[in-house]
Formats: C-alpha cells, structure tokens, sequence
C-alpha cells in the first residue's frame, strides 16, 4: 500500500472513533481537545493512554507506546483482540492490517 492510501485510510477512519467501535472508554478531557484514559495494548489502573483526535493521534505514558489509528491496529489490542478490528460496521471493507 502506498503513503497517499494510508494517507487516505487514515483520513476516513478517525482513531477516537476507532478506538470507541473497541469499546475504550476516554477517562476524561484533558484539555485542547485531547483525551486521558485506560491503555487498551497493556493491563492499565490509572489512566495513562492520551488520544488527540486533532492529530489522530495516541501515546501511552504507561507501555510508551503511540502512533496512529494504522499503528494501533499493527500493535493489536489483547483487550479487543474478542473483537476484530474491522467489525465496526462502518469499517468493514476497510483493512487496517499492514
């Protein structure tokens, strides 16, 4: 896949979004639009998982971690792993697999 399609991908498939069709529940707003919350990639106690749907962005303080919406989906998500990635209706067709 080139960079204009993953580009392209990542423009139709929001990473907040994303990861709510993996049930993460955002603990809280932190401010500038960006959002504070339970790691979904490592067993997480104190919100630690950092969202900013304005960049489409995710870093955890916890595992170190981040990336994009395409990187999540590379790192996989033992807590959604019941869940396959593309199951969200709106998704499906739409491989995020690398």
């Amino acid at each position: 896949m080139n960079r204009h399609a993953l580009d392209e991908l990542k423009q139709q498939i929001p990473l907040l979004k994303y990861l709510q069709a993996l049930d993460w529940q955002q603990a809280r707003p932190i401010g500038f639009g960006r959002f504070l919350g339970l790691c979904p990639l490592h067993d997480d106690h104190q919100p630690s998982f950092l969202v900013d749907p304005h960049k489409n962005l995710f870093y955890c303080y916890g595992c170190r971690r981040g990336g994009d919406v395409i990187r999540f989906a590379e790192i996989g998500s033992p807590k959604s792993s019941r869940k396959p990635a593309n199951s969200n209706p709106r998704h499906r067709g739409q491989r995020l697999a690398v």
